[in-house]
């Protein structure tokens, strides 16, 4: 965490100026990106390209460590909200010109951090739109989880048996239903009766 306070330093304090450093940065990217994507096609120097990534890089960590600081400012605003009596005091609330997709990259600083490391790895430029994806599939993942836990503390009582079902049965006398597999030919079916 010491390491984002240091690069955090040279950032904007107020969440007005980080949203237009946070405007500009992205900017500065889409123009780079572009730029690289000219010197691929001219085929200039790998030197040339190379640089471009590195300063790509430098934009990119951050534009995205902007973005978790506007997230950690963003966690402490509130704005007075309620009504003239008193009775509802503070709510949190988003700035003007906040988007909530915004607030929701802002606060997720591991998924940051792992688009950084991975982009670094990779000779990649890190980007907002790579974040978005890792919540989009975290998001996911944890619904999939909870349904699944919701799922198997819906679904206990069950017994399953394997075996010959005259052995296996023969202490059961109300049996709601018989599930076997596979389907047995017409000649066994007197053996359920």
């Amino acid at each position: 965490m010491n390491e984002i306070i240091l690069k955090e330093q040279y950032l904007p304090d107020t969440l007005e100026e980080l949203h237009k450093f946070l405007i500009v940065g992205e900017a500065r990217l889409i123009n780079i990106r572009n730029t690289i994507k000219t010197v691929d096609e001219v085929g200039e120097s790998k030197e040339i390209r190379d640089n471009l990534i590195l300063e790509g890089q430098r934009t990119g960590k951050a534009v995205l460590y902007a973005e978790a600081k506007f997230g950690d400012l963003l966690s402490n605003h509130t704005s007075r909200g309620g009504s003239m009596d008193g009775r509802r005091g503070s709510k949190p609330s988003l700035p003007e010109g906040i988007t909530h997709k915004q607030s929701h990259i802002a606060q997720n600083l591991p998924i940051i951090e792992e688009v950084i490391k991975d982009a670094e790895q990779y000779e990649d430029i890190p980007t907002k739109f790579e974040v978005l994806r890792r919540i989009k599939n975290k998001e996911k993942d944890d619904r999939i989880l909870e349904e699944r836990k919701k799922r198997s503390d819906i679904i206990t009582g069950f017994e399953i048996r394997k075996g010959d079902f005259k052995k296996v049965l023969n202490d059961l006398y109300d049996i709601d239903a018989i599930i076997t597999d596979p389907p047995y030919p017409k000649e066994f079916i007197q053996c359920f009766s």
